[in-house]
Order: C-alpha cells, then structure tokens, then sequence
C-alpha cells in the first residue's frame, strides 16, 4: 500500500501531467495558426490574417494560463529562471527514463520553438510587406513639385491642392 506521502505525489504528478497534455496541445494549435497566419500573410488574406491573429491571441491567453498553473503545481514561482523548467521538474522527480513525459517535453519544445520561429518569419514577412507599399505609394508622388501644377484656361500655373494620398502613414 502507498504511503500518504508517496499517493500526495502521485496526485501531484497525475495533475502537471494533465495540465502539460493541454498545454501542449494549446502551444500545437498556436503554431499550427502561426503558420496559417503566415499563408494568409503571403496570399494577402486580410480576412484570414485578422481571423488567425485573433486566434493566436486566445492560444496565448490559454497557454500563459497553463503554463502559470503548472509551475504553482511543482511550487515554482515563474521568476526562478532556473528551477520552473519542466527538464528540472523531470529530472527531480526521476521521470527522464519515462517515454510520455520525455515525449510531452520534446512536443512542448518544438511548439515552442515553432511559434518563435514562425513570429519572427512573419514579423519579417510584414514589415516587408508595408515596405514594398509605402515604396508604391511614393511612386505616385513626382519628385518634383513644379511637376504637380495645373494651366488654368488664361494659361497661369496653379500649384495643385495638397495631394490626396499621405504615404506617410
């Protein structure tokens, strides 16, 4: 029969399980819209980039939530860089030889890792993207302002209005 003890931290490891099953699979979903994102960003998807950023943003609600939970199940406090990794609490507690958490581990990692390297993608993708059309925009600008005056009928220059586009916002 199990001590008190032993049952305690049983519990306690069946619950950080539990909770490490959703946030893998919470950080999955996040990487899988980041990169749906990415196509929506690529095809100029408006629709779907709004759609998939709003997503995002209830994936990384959720998964900050999980995470926070999982560090107060193994008492760790989220500023202890060093003790709140899920490696420390594997290894601690004797779990390195066992293929679920070792698996849950690498799939946390990976999602992780995934959206990190997606956001940086994407980042890029639309800072060119706002680029390449403000570059448009001030194509249609001439260089030279004398070139954006108009003949009246008694044939005098007039400036024209300010221009209708502002490329610089």
């Amino acid at each position: 029969m199990n001590s008190p003890s032993e049952t305690k931290r049983q519990t306690q490891l069946d619950e950080v399980f539990r909770n490490l099953v959703e946030e893998v699979s919470v950080y999955e979903s996040l990487a899988e819209s980041a990169l749906n994102k990415q196509k929506a960003i690529i095809k100029n998807d408006v629709p779907a980039l709004k759609r998939y950023s709003d997503m995002e943003q209830t994936f990384v609600k959720k998964g900050n939530s999980l995470t926070d939970n999982r560090l107060r199940l193994i008492h760790t406090s989220p500023h202890d860089k060093k003790n709140n990794s899920l490696s420390v609490f594997i290894s601690k507690n004797g779990l390195f030889a066992d293929r679920e958490w070792s698996n849950l581990e690498n799939r946390l990692n990976t999602a992780l890792n995934t959206v990190k390297r997606l956001n940086i993608e994407n980042a890029m993708l639309l800072k060119t993207s706002l680029g390449f059309t403000q570059n448009m925009i001030k194509m249609f600008y001439p260089k030279d302002k004398k070139m954006t005056s108009t003949y009246t009928r008694e044939g005098k220059t007039r400036m024209a209005p300010n221009n209708v586009l502002d490329y610089g916002v």
